[in-house]
């Protein structure tokens, strides 16, 4: 008797748990709290000697904005593609140059100056393999993870000297490269309905590229947020 209860209420479960869709997307929206401190040194000749100008430039946190779809290839896993974009808050840099004499050998003229509105960009490219945990009908436990390539786009100051002078002038110049890097994250959602659910991740992505006037630049970092979840 009580093997056809329990037979019984197995079979009433199984028939009242809701079956995993294939398709899964989501849109999320959080910030790169990761913070960076970037410097440069370019040399050129003037007078007759070496003239040397460095910077020191950092890249702050910012917005991040992201998408992903993906299929599951069994109940608990399935495989993925996102796209993050980060949009670095603008920042200043340092100029600090080392500019020779008209005159006089080895009596340089060291001149500061500053550059403002300098912005930094990150396009990342995701793939995942995903792996899905249902910790009741209502929440949902997610980890996912594998390698990212990144797309970077960095101002960074370069200066001029004005012909026969000491004068220093900054000038802005964009720099881009793509950058091969890898992800690892988890979420945690709420299911509103069958087929939509809430929550929250938390993901590191990180890379690093050689652009011509900063090389080993490090991008991508600890991201964090909210997110949409879809179901198909």
């Amino acid at each position: 008797m009580a093997g056809l209860l329990l037979a019984g209420v197995q079979q009433a479960q199984a028939q009242g748990a809701a079956p995993e869709q294939k398709l899964f997307a989501g849109i999320e929206f959080g910030a790169q709290t990761t913070q960076r401190t970037v410097s440069s040194s370019t040399s050129f000749s003037l007078y007759d000697e070496t003239a040397t100008v460095t910077t020191s430039q950092p890249i702050h946190n910012g917005p991040v904005f992201g998408g992903s779809v993906g299929y599951r290839v069994m109940p608990s896993v399935g495989v993925a593609v996102g796209v993050t974009y980060f949009n670095a808050r603008s920042s200043d840099s340092a100029v600090v140059a080392s500019i020779p004499d008209l005159l006089f050998f080895n009596r340089p003229k060291t001149v500061t100056a500053t550059a403002t509105g300098l912005k930094h960009t990150q396009l990342g490219v995701h793939l995942q393999a995903v792996w899905f945990h249902r910790v009741s009908d209502k929440l949902e436990l997610v980890l996912a993870g594998g390698p990212s390539i990144f797309n970077v786009k960095h101002d960074l100051a370069t200066a001029t000297v004005a012909t026969g002078t000491q004068n220093l002038t900054t000038v802005t110049a964009s720099q881009s490269k793509s950058a091969i890097g890898f992800n690892v994250g988890g979420e945690g959602n709420y299911r509103l309905a069958q087929n939509y659910l809430v929550g929250i991740f938390v993901r590191y992505a990180a890379g690093k590229t050689d652009l011509p006037a900063v090389p080993d630049l490090k991008v991508g970092g600890l991201q964090a947020g909210l997110g949409l979840r879809l179901r198909f």
